[in-house]
């Protein structure tokens, strides 16, 4: 192998082609691996013969390109989270800022912040109209670039100084977090305008509140059927097993049956022709292709400022207004600290305030028999000077 584009999770291929040879040097058999930096074949085959060229007369040295650094990591690291699909997109974002060519040793303050600024100021969907929000920006560039170069500084030996750049002053404020919650109307028209081919997965979504993404990514050997688990991903976790209510259980097992020859449990209808499979045959959902579908569905329904993570507070919102059980819902979560679960303590505020309502009622029952009692009175005094008592 010597270059080639590197496939996605789903399907898609990357921007740029990488490259992943042997050559002696020295005598001794070594493997170079990386980005091209180059979207061409021919760019790309130029790329690694004067590489190659370079390593032969000039020998390995303990710098690495930065295209090279975010290669192997996200090799070592990012094939093996859920969420590694979003690391691939953080990395390339880092090659294009700061420059895929640029060994690590020349990354510096100043480059770093021109990274962040250029980065907050580019927008991003259909028409290009949202602008890149400072989470974002945090989680593209500042804390990807700081875990690459602690990585290649700790564990590959490589010459950097991840510890002379300010990663904490690099971070851009962001704001609050904010819990958001479907409306009794809002679910109502969101159902009525969702497709029935993604009604399954977004229900079990409300019902279980696992992330999407390792929701998404279960497999049908990931469900024990028996046992009413399923092995998901969780954050801070890795791979854990998680209870299933019956319905839980009942809507994946109908899901499986729809597709038997595909290992993921979540399928969609095609809409058209694609490949050799026709309209009607079924296919694995994706989260982006997910993330269409529900922005196409809240649109349709008119719901604003709402997220495809908000299906996961929504869950939470609504299992603590049942069960008042912090701590249940922490393990619901997954929560490894009950402190990223008190966000949802407004719930319990709000039931607090309903309480204190209940309370006033007794209080107002016995004004109003006491103002009867006294109307009663007055109208017995009343009779009693008239003569009629």
């Amino acid at each position: 192998m010597s270059i080639y584009l590197p496939k996605r999770a789903g399907g898609e291929k990357g921007p740029n082609y990488l490259y992943d040879f042997q050559l002696k040097i020295g005598g001794q058999s070594q493997r170079f691996y990386g980005s091209t930096g180059q979207s061409t074949k021919k760019a790309a085959q130029e790329f690694v013969a004067d590489l190659k060229h370079k390593l032969r007369h000039q020998g390995v040295a303990q710098e690495m390109s930065l295209s090279e650094a975010c290669y192997r990591y996200d090799k070592e690291v990012g094939s093996k989270l859920a969420t590694g699909d979003d690391l691939l997109t953080a990395l390339e974002h880092c090659c294009r800022l700061l420059g895929d060519a640029r060994n690590l040793s020349a990354i510096d303050n100043n480059l770093m912040t021109q990274a962040v600024a250029a980065r907050s100021l580019e927008t991003y969907g259909k028409n290009k109209h949202r602008k890149v929000s400072p989470a974002t920006v945090n989680r593209q560039i500042v804390e990807p670039m700081k875990r690459v170069m602690n990585r290649a500084k700790d564990l590959w030996g490589v010459t950097c100084y991840p510890d002379k750049i300010q990663w904490s002053k690099l971070k851009l404020k962001e704001p609050k977090e904010r819990v958001r919650e479907f409306s009794t109307d809002e679910a109502t028209a969101f159902w009525q305008f969702l497709r029935e081919d993604y009604v399954p997965l977004v229900t079990f979504l409300t019902l279980r509140g696992l992330r999407v993404r390792a929701a998404i990514g279960l497999q049908t050997f990931d469900v024990d059927q028996a046992k009413k688990t399923a092995e998901v991903w969780i954050k801070g976790k890795g791979r854990t097993k998680v209870p299933l209510s019956d319905s839980q259980l009942q809507i994946i097992k109908s899901e499986m049956k729809k597709a038997p020859h595909i290992s993921q449990v979540w399928t969609y209808e095609l809409q058209r022709k694609r490949g050799k499979k026709g309209k009607g045959d079924r296919a694995p959902i994706t989260y982006n292709g997910l993330r269409q579908v529900i922005r196409a569905t809240m649109e349709e329904a008119k719901i604003d400022n709402f997220r495809i993570h908000d299906f996961r507070h929504d869950f939470a919102s609504k299992l603590l207004r049942k069960t008042r059980d912090l701590a249940l819902v922490q393990k619901a979560l997954g929560h490894s600290d009950i402190a990223s679960t008190v966000r949802y303590a407004h719930v319990l505020d709000e039931d607090i305030a309903k309480g204190m309502d209940l309370l006033e009622v007794p209080t107002n029952s016995r004004q109003d028999k006491k103002n009867t009692l006294q109307s009663s009175a007055d109208h017995i005094v009343s009779k009693g000077k008239s003569g009629n008592v």
